[in-house]
């Protein structure tokens, strides 16, 4: 009976053990999509990763938000309907590059995408 009752025991801790560890918080990104400090809409930014693809539209102001996303390292691209249009990040972290960001667990991050040439957008002057 004891040896029963051992095994129990060892079970119901090692499943308290398991069932306790936490998943990594989410975390957010914020900024905005600018040409020559003009922000601009209706640019779809891509991050591109091992842990997925999220994509979202900038809104009227050029403001970006992907909200839930689990850490790990993403290439950051856009387009504008449906073409691609060249960019990189304009206040990267050091661990970032001008082309891609690390994410990191539970943490808000804010970067700013710079395009450089709108040709694309029809934009130039």
């Amino acid at each position: 009976m004891k040896k029963i009752l051992t095994c129990i025991l060892v079970a119901f801790v090692a499943f308290t053990v398991v069932s306790c560890k936490k998943e990594p918080a989410p975390s957010k990104l914020v900024g905005d999509v600018t040409y020559r400090d003009n922000q601009i809409p209706g640019v779809e930014v891509t991050l591109t990763g091992d842990p997925g693809v999220f994509k979202y539209t900038t809104i009227t102001d050029g403001y970006f938000i992907f909200e839930n996303i689990p850490a790990g390292t993403y290439a950051v691209s856009c387009s504008y309907k449906g073409k691609a249009v060249d960019s990189y990040l304009k206040n990267y972290e050091k661990s970032d590059t001008p082309k891609s960001i690390i994410i990191l667990p539970g943490t808000l991050h804010t970067r700013n995408v710079i395009i450089p040439s709108t040709e694309v957008l029809d934009l130039d002057d």
